[in-house]
């Protein structure tokens, strides 16, 4: 999956890691030391909403770009005339031209499976997020673990592709 992501060189996030250290004084303060932190530790980050936007939706108005909480088996998305949301919190609504101008339609992406040498303790799967090329059909091929710093940024934890075994053991969505 090809989305942008915020990187910056190692030995700057350190540094700005440390300013963000010595004077933070807000939530947000603090979300960004974290993000910093990670990126000095070589991972990216991400912004799921604008990723969302950027790749686009089909002529049923489903977005290319799926997004949930990793403890959810499937996500839902509702959309109406040319606006959409995933039925999760945060609720992003997205906006979208050229879309279809029907009534509300509700749409279903599963979840892809986080392969067990990457899958975060169960009692705390709820805590880790999503992002996927959406397959409103069949089980998805390559997913983005993400781990929330604020309703807008997400640290990149994981990625991979799941084989044809893991997506046949997934099943496909019954309609």
């Amino acid at each position: 999956m090809d989305v942008a992501t915020i990187t910056m060189p190692r030995e700057e996030a350190k540094e700005a890691y440390k300013v963000y250290r010595e004077h933070a004084k807000t939530a947000r303060d603090r979300a960004i030391m974290v993000g910093y932190r990670q990126i000095a530790k070589g991972r990216a980050l991400i912004n799921p909403r604008e990723a969302i936007q950027k790749a686009g939706f089909d002529i049923f108005g489903r977005p290319l770009l799926a997004f949930g909480r990793a403890d959810k088996p499937a996500q839902e998305w509702r959309s109406y005339a040319r606006s959409g949301q995933f039925l999760i919190l945060p609720r992003w609504e997205f906006n979208y031209e050229p879309g279809p101008s029907r009534n509300w339609n509700s749409f279903t992406a599963q979840t892809p499976m986080i392969p067990p040498h990457l899958r975060p303790a169960e009692a705390q799967l709820k805590h880790y997020w999503i992002l996927w090329e959406a397959d409103w059909k069949e089980a998805p091929r390559d997913p983005l673990l993400l781990r929330k710093l604020t309703n807008d940024l997400y640290v990149i934890l994981a990625a991979w592709d799941l084989t044809d075994l893991e997506r046949a053991a997934m099943g496909s969505l019954r309609r």
